[in-house]
């Protein structure tokens, strides 16, 4: 049984500093980890693919 979860507004700040406003469920992210199963990422070794709606873009 899971402990009940803390409402600290930690998850509200984090949908606010990403430009998309949302916090992406897995279904979402599933896509860019499936391509990196395929070969037609072959060719990337050792990169970041960072899939979070834009937030490591703030104050770019």
């Amino acid at each position: 049984m899971r402990p009940p979860r803390r409402r600290n507004g930690r998850g509200e700040q984090l949908r606010k500093a990403t430009p998309m406003g949302r916090i992406p469920g897995p279904e979402e992210l599933a896509g860019a980890a499936l391509f990196l199963a395929t070969e037609d990422a072959h060719h990337i070794t050792g990169g970041f693919l960072i899939a979070d709606g834009g937030y490591n873009m703030i104050g770019a």
